[in-house]
């Protein structure tokens, strides 16, 4: 009889003590400025930054009151809940990065908003890698047939000092043309026939 007592005691003793290790890790999780949860999903105050906890969530909808951020966008006329911005920063007491609210209007962080008791650092995380765009490259106009030379063209109704000779054929001599069409050199009437000419 004594030694059951005894155990039923330990049991007792036991679950009295997980009972109390549940409350307290409730107590935990939920200490997030007021009731913002402490997970990893990317809500007000849960873990973020770095995989595998990565961003936070663009906004989150909050019943506005007590212990809760400001609203960032107008409350619903139906619901009465509105809309808060979220952004990663840094704790200001330690390297762990949360999501805080930010201030109405988007511009900043809500430094007076606390998670986890701690108010948000004033260094957001590093930017994302912006890669920039190229210019498009402009295409240069070209009519075949208006006496200029323009873009691609190799001559545009005479050859200027062109000649079989500097457009390397082989033998030199002969008459070098502009094929009217393509605005591109003619090596029929060279003496070489073509051959060795730059085409």
């Amino acid at each position: 009889m004594v030694r059951t007592t005894i155990r039923l005691q330990g049991y007792r003793s036991l679950a009295a003590l997980l009972l109390l290790l549940a409350v307290m890790a409730a107590g935990v999780v939920t200490s997030c400025g007021g009731g913002g949860g402490g997970g990893s999903d990317g809500g007000l105050c849960s873990q973020c930054g770095d995989s595998p906890d990565g961003p936070c969530i663009p906004s989150i909808t909050i019943s506005p009151g007590s212990g809760q951020p400001q609203c960032t966008r107008p409350p619903d006329a139906n619901t009465g809940t509105c809309a808060v911005e979220l952004t990663c920063r840094r704790k200001v007491d330690s390297a762990q990065r949360r999501c805080y609210p930010l201030a109405p209007g988007g511009s900043d962080v809500d430094y007076q908003f606390r998670c986890d008791g701690s108010r948000p650092g004033g260094t957001p995380g590093p930017p994302p890698t912006v890669t920039p765009t190229p210019e498009p490259t402009a295409t240069v106009q070209q009519t075949c047939g208006n006496g200029i030379v323009e873009g691609t063209e190799q001559c545009d109704g005479g050859v200027g000092n062109a000649t079989c000779g500097s457009q390397g054929c082989t033998p030199p001599g002969g008459i070098l043309s502009c094929n009217p069409q393509t605005c591109r050199f003619d090596y029929s009437l060279c003496n070489s026939g073509g051959a060795g000419c730059r085409q």
